[in-house]
């Protein structure tokens, strides 16, 4: 029996399969189709392939994989050449997504936001006809004549456009395809979203993993710190007896000329010690103390590198060897400074295993005074080379932390300089400090504070001295003494504050971690009981960690180790004031 009324018959079958495809994209999320009339209605084999496709779209978890399978499918359902993908940004921005295009230029803008304005499927049969788009550089240089778009619309949004064309073919699309491609993008449209929604959720996941990989490292980062602080305090007390004694000995009248390059020595060891541990103070609590700036004199400080490292160069297989041109001074740290030039000495003999020779050298370079430290190594790789001044890379194995490098780099730009590498004359490696010149008027400060103490000392000070540390307390003393001054000594807070009477002392040293009663706790009690006296605090702790609380409290925070100059200097400073 034939049907009656078309029902049963093709176009019927065909108009359940548009209804059923036009619901199953709302249902996804997809905004519907405008539905064409029976005539302008997609063959009925279109219409299965087209609901097949959908269901093979929405099992695609991969972007790249699905613009390639939508590419795929619009070349096979529409004989569509230059297809793309464009993606709609919530600012409204456009960005292609057709990996196989280099952007902006190769789609007419035009277009896309007329179909993002129309927000249905759009027929361009000659784009030479068309009012808008016929003088639009883009078409014109791209030779677009017949042009397919529509909008991909997720929850009433349009989030992007689908667009093809023929290009110097006109009218080679029909309205059949029209309806058929808006009924693609309805399924494209799902698909696209899923994953990109898919996408956002791992980045998310991903940003939460790092997050919580943050928080692990600096709540692990956090306690070494506090246990760092911890054991930086206790060996500096360590190193200020260390530091102390030595010079007592280089100071002693019965230290014979043989004995002297052993104790120069030790004090050179013990100033390695004090750096090493400044460094662990800068990762514990945020920097050291700085100081302040000081003129230095770049031949005194080669010289005393030389004497710290020559130990090293006992072997006769390297040899260590010291240029000095008159050059400018440079503001900056000593201490430094000195660590970056000897740590660069230090580096130059390991890159030599099989011995060699090391050249420390200072010259002047268009005004600026250069440190050159160079070995006759093998050289470094240039792919090496690049990432060397890098926090934690090292090429020694177990053996390097990575931060040697990183903090030299850190001290000279700090000091407004630079450090380059190059290859050496004939082989080997020179590492290059530049720094600028200090301004006129400073001088030379370790010069000075030597002057000072040749100079006549300004008289003895009645000094109180506060600290838990015998050893520490009594090599202090010793040095105070040495000096001339009249000194006291006291265990603790309780016993200095029995001792301080107004005008009985002219200046009170305290230690700050002292049991019972800390040295601001002196300090503040002090402040009141004997206000004539001068205040310093000499701590092994980290000076910046102690700022807002030691303010107007002490005329001078000096951190341990301290060497003896620095003491003397320090004192007679108190002094002068």
């Amino acid at each position: 029996m034939s049907p009656k009324n078309g029902i049963g018959g093709d176009a019927y079958d065909r108009r359940r399969l548009h209804d059923l495809l036009t619901r199953s994209g709302r249902l996804l999320g997809a905004a519907e189709a405008p539905v064409q009339d029976v005539a302008g209605m997609p063959d009925h084999s279109s219409l299965e392939r087209l609901l097949e496709l959908g269901r093979r779209m929405n099992r695609i978890h991969d972007r790249n994989e699905l613009l390639a399978y939508i590419r795929d499918r619009l070349s096979e359902l529409f004989d569509a050449e230059n297809s793309v993908v464009i993606l709609v940004g919530r600012d409204g921005s456009l960005r292609v997504m057709d990996s196989r295009r280099d952007g902006g230029r190769e789609i007419s803008e035009t277009l896309v936001r007329r179909v993002i304005d129309e927000r249905r499927p759009t027929l361009v049969r000659d784009a030479t006809q068309d009012p808008e788009l016929q003088t639009k550089e883009s078409v014109l240089e791209l030779g677009l004549v017949s042009i397919l778009g529509a909008p991909l619309i997720v929850e009433g949004e349009v989030i992007g456009v689908i667009e093809f064309d023929h290009r110097n073919q006109p009218k080679r699309f029909s309205e059949a395809d029209l309806t058929l491609l808006g009924l693609f993008a309805n399924q494209a449209a799902t698909a696209l979203d899923n994953v990109l929604l898919a996408e956002q959720r791992a980045e998310a996941e991903q940003k939460m993993r790092e997050a919580q990989a943050q928080l692990v490292s600096t709540e692990r980062l956090r306690a070494l710190g506090q246990m760092a602080a911890g054991v930086s305090h206790d060996f500096n007390n360590l190193l200020a007896s260390l530091l102390g004694l030595t010079e007592l000995l280089l100071h002693h009248p019965e230290t014979t000329e043989g004995l002297r390059p052993t104790v120069d020595r030790l004090h050179a060891c013990a100033l390695d010690g004090a750096g090493t541990v400044a460094r662990i103070q800068e990762f514990a609590g945020g920097g050291a103390a700085d100081g302040e700036p000081e003129g230095i004199g770049l031949e005194g400080l080669v010289r005393d590198v030389g004497e710290a490292v020559a130990h090293r160069f006992q072997d006769g297989s390297h040899r260590l060897h010291q240029t000095c041109a008159d050059v400018p001074l440079v503001v900056g740290r000593y201490a430094d400074l000195r660590d970056v030039v000897q740590n660069l000495v230090l580096n130059a003999l390991e890159a030599m295993p099989a011995g060699g020779d090391v050249t420390m050298r200072t010259l002047v370079r268009d005004g600026r005074a250069v440190i050159e430290v160079e070995d006759t190594g093998e050289g470094i790789d240039p792919a090496v080379r690049e990432r060397i001044f890098e926090p934690f890379f090292t090429t020694k194995g177990g053996r390097g932390h990575g931060l040697g490098l990183a903090i030299c780099w850190s001290i000279i730009n700090r000091m407004g300089g630079t450090i380059d590498i190059r290859p050496g004359a004939e082989c080997g490696t020179v590492f290059v400090l530049d720094l600028p010149a200090a301004p006129d008027g400073v001088t030379d400060t370790r010069k000075t504070n030597a002057d000072k103490a040749d100079a006549p000392a300004r008289g003895a000070a009645r000094i109180l001295l506060v600290d838990d540390e015998p050893t520490v307390r009594d090599v202090v003393a010793s040095l105070l003494g040495v000096f001339g001054h009249e000194v006291t000594e006291a265990g603790g807070g309780a016993e200095a504050l029995g001792l301080l009477d107004d005008g009985a002392f002219d200046i009170l040293i305290t230690d700050h971690g002292m049991p019972h009663m800390s040295g601001i706790e002196l300090a503040e009690k002090a402040r009141t009981c004997a206000p004539t006296t001068t205040r310093v605090l000499l701590t092994g702790n980290n000076p910046k960690q102690l700022a807002g609380e030691t303010d107007g409290l002490f005329r001078l925070v000096l951190a341990k180790p301290l060497s003896a100059d620095a003491l003397r200097s320090a004192i007679e400073d108190v002094l002068g004031s």
